[in-house]
């Protein structure tokens, strides 16, 4: 092979090495401050928000979320979990995993998803107060009610 042919394939091979490093680089740059593409929190997406945007979102969508209420298996109404008054702490949590990201694995994570959610209820408050008033304000009053009785054998 001649020293023109040599150069040309080595300039080619460099260039595309140098293209393929800076847009490796800039994806590492990009990601440092932002959730990485495809993550999924606790059912909400939040690839490429920053930390506060990402707690932002899953904070909205999950008071939004409705909740459909049967009493003796009969359709009474739909809530959201803000109207019922519940609590969702999921600050710390977005926080945990936005800072166990590296935003250096940011080109296999848009290979392969990550979702992130929780099996125990430690995010989530419930106040019977709450509950009680959201029921009153669409017209279901818990004045008729019985105690809920547990299950015995005898």
């Amino acid at each position: 092979m001649n020293k023109s042919k040599a150069l040309k394939y080595t300039l080619i091979v460099g260039g595309m090495v140098a293209l393929l490093g800076g847009t490796y680089l800039g994806g590492v740059g990009y990601y440092a401050d932002r959730f990485l593409a495809n993550t999924e929190l606790l059912g909400v997406d939040v690839g490429g928000l920053t930390l506060e945007e990402g707690q932002k979102q899953v904070h909205t969508t999950l008071n939004a979320e409705e909740v459909q209420l049967y009493d003796k298996h009969q359709h009474v109404t739909n809530v959201t979990l803000e109207e019922l008054g519940v609590s969702i702490n999921s600050e710390g949590y977005v926080e945990s995993v936005f800072n166990n990201q590296s935003p250096t694995q940011w080109l296999t994570q848009l290979l392969k998803p990550s979702q992130y959610d929780i099996t125990h209820s430690t995010l989530v408050g419930v106040g019977e107060a709450g509950v009680v008033s959201a029921l009153a304000q669409k017209g279901i009053p818990n004045s008729e009610r019985r105690p809920s009785v547990d299950a015995s054998l005898r």
